[in-house]
């Protein structure tokens, strides 16, 4: 019998450890030390590193199925990270981001110091790594009971946040608008949040349209926020309503016609 290729031999040994950690309990104690450590804006800041080396763990037992779908690990995992609510990570992050949200715009930046940030843009990159594998698994996880609800806090809270300091959580929005965008797309039960309302503030289709003005002319910008607002109106008749009540369906349609014509042109390109 032939020798397994040493990458080979590397991928089962680290599916086969993911499956040891996930049937050992380890992960579920870990992670209701972690929820408990991010219980108070003081507790979440005392214990930053911690919190970001629980996230960075999460985020490696993803490896195996980067590797391949199939591995021996795949439905164990799965099972766990729907089970879990992904770990708790979305509920870390909305504690953490929770804690500015009440406050006014000017206030904001010191209430969430750069670290505690870093911490939730962890959480969110997480999200769409698993999305980036698995998009449909992704819908399902996130669409389901409370973290359907967690997700639209998340959404809001980051919004909130970058009223009061915009440039430095603007890394954190754009990766919240990419999770939207996977989010909704394909799925009406899931764009369906974006026209919920939160706490006194208009629907999210509402305030995303309200983002400052350069999200709807300067091109790496547009890119950023455009797919998110494709993605939650595709097929979506209700959606599409209210966001052209605050923004002209033209734009949209522009933006993907000079997708198409990027598309075609990257195409030809080679051939040259």
């Amino acid at each position: 019998i032939a020798t397994p290729p040493p990458a080979e031999s590397a991928h089962r040994m680290r599916a086969d450890l993911v499956t040891l950690l996930l049937y050992s309990g380890g992960l579920h104690s870990l992670q209701d030390h972690c929820t408990s450590l991010s219980a108070t804006p003081e507790q979440a800041a005392d214990h930053q590193p911690l919190l970001l080396q629980y996230v960075a763990l999460v985020h490696s037992l993803l490896l195996p199925l980067r590797a391949s779908a199939q591995c021996s690990c795949a439905a164990p995992l799965r099972a766990f990270l729907q089970e879990a609510g992904v770990s708790g990570c979305m509920g870390i992050a909305c504690s953490i981001l929770c804690e500015g949200a009440g406050q006014d715009a000017q206030a904001r930046s010191a209430a969430l110091p750069a670290p505690m940030l870093e911490v939730c843009r962890s959480v969110v990159l997480l999200l769409v790594h698993l999305g980036s594998l698995d998009a449909p698994y992704l819908r399902r996880v996130l669409g389901g009971g409370e973290l359907k609800v967690q997700t639209l806090h998340l959404a809001h809270l980051t919004l909130q946040m970058c009223e009061g300091a915009h440039e430095r959580a603007s890394g954190l929005l754009h990766d919240v608008l990419l999770l939207l965008a996977l989010f909704a797309l394909g799925s009406r039960a899931n764009s369906e949040v974006l026209r919920w309302r939160w706490r006194g503030h208009p629907t999210m289709l509402h305030r995303l349209c309200a983002l400052p003005f350069p999200y709807f002319c300067e091109a790496r910008l547009r890119a950023i926020l455009m797919p998110t607002l494709v993605c939650g109106c595709l097929h979506d008749a209700a959606n599409l309503r209210i966001l052209s009540s605050r923004l002209s369906a033209e734009h949209l349609r522009r933006f993907l016609r000079e997708q198409l014509r990027l598309q075609a042109a990257a195409a030809v390109a080679p051939c040259n």
